[in-house]
């Protein structure tokens, strides 16, 4: 074994070591390798097309600002939990109910639906799902090409 070789192999000990060491420290833990957690797409959540039918929803979010009121649905349909956005009041005609559907946990959308105000008070359905990392949340935007953080009404994420 060459010199170089030898000090490679000790570099790599001392830091998996330490790497070790930090993870007892802090209570971190390495996750085996290709252990990744499988990303939810948006397509595998179920869409209900009009969450009207759903009997009893609640209401998990709310946020009032100077466009009106959003909010963020959920309700159980045939079996499944189901969440999307609805406005209970609104200042402009020309706005558009958005929901905006987290499925990584990063807290930006990877996918969205909306409805011009006018024509109807709440957006299609996406099933709720068990992974954290699935969230939903709700606006109202002048353009329906934006995101929820260019709202000036825009919910928490749920």
């Amino acid at each position: 074994m060459t010199g170089r070789t030898s000090t490679r192999r000790t570099a790599a000990a001392t830091t998996a070591a330490l790497m070790m060491g930090a993870a007892l420290i802090t209570g971190a833990s390495a996750a085996p390798a290709g252990a990744a957690t499988a990303a939810v797409a948006c397509s595998s959540l179920t869409i209900l097309s009009d969450p009207g039918v759903v009997p009893g929803p609640q209401t998990a979010k709310t946020a009032t600002g100077s466009t009106g009121t959003a909010q963020v649905r959920y309700g159980t349909y045939n079996g499944k939990q189901y969440g999307w956005a609805r406005t209970t009041d609104y200042n402009y005609t020309d706005l558009y109910i958005k929901f905006e559907v987290d499925t990584n946990g990063d807290r930006e959308s990877d996918c969205s639906y909306y409805r011009a105000v006018t024509s109807r008070t709440y957006t299609t359905a996406k099933a709720t799902h068990s992974s954290s990392d699935v969230a939903f949340r709700a606006c109202l935007l002048f353009n329906s090409g934006f995101d929820c953080d260019a709202a000036a009404t825009k919910t928490g994420w749920w």
